[in-house]
């Protein structure tokens, strides 16, 4: 996943307070790992998903390398957010549309629309490598004459 976060100072970083309310927003074992990562000298990069837990918002992170589900943005709660942790700092943000298309897999399809529009468009979808995956290991397996073909077209392109 880092590879497919921004996390250069010209990206839209959250204020302060703004980065206080989530902080606040979290539950002490979210909190303490944040917290320990804010120390650390080396720079953590992760996401934050809001959600309801006992009728209140959270925010939980995730440090494992792999982006939450990726959701269309309903509301503010619906859109994932990116921070980065270490040497004394934490900072927020949304996470942008050129990183929730690299995330699925087309790292340089053209977005041309509003950024909204466009988390409409790359949230609740199947990421490309999952459709090639069930392309190659099902749907070949149920047609496979297109196999066959596809097997020649990819030798004659080489």
């Amino acid at each position: 996943m880092h590879k497919c976060i921004d996390t250069d100072d010209t990206q839209d970083w959250w204020v302060g307070w703004r980065v206080k309310k989530h902080l606040a927003e979290m539950h002490s074992e979210h909190l303490r790992r944040i917290t320990l990562l804010k120390k650390s000298t080396e720079v953590s990069v992760g996401t934050i998903y809001r959600r309801v837990r006992h009728g209140r918002s959270r925010s939980e992170i995730r440090t494992d390398g792999l982006a939450g589900c990726l959701r269309t943005p309903r509301g503010g709660s619906s859109k994932q957010i990116v921070f980065t942790a270490g040497r004394g700092e934490i900072r927020m943000r949304w996470m942008t549309p050129r990183e929730y298309a690299r995330l699925q897999g087309c790292p340089t399809y053209p977005i041309n629309v509003e950024r909204n529009e466009a988390l409409w468009g790359f949230g609740d979808a199947v990421c490309v490598p999952v459709i090639s995956w069930i392309a190659e290991n099902v749907l070949s397996q149920l047609f496979p004459a297109a196999a066959y073909t596809r097997q020649l077209q990819q030798a004659a392109s080489d």
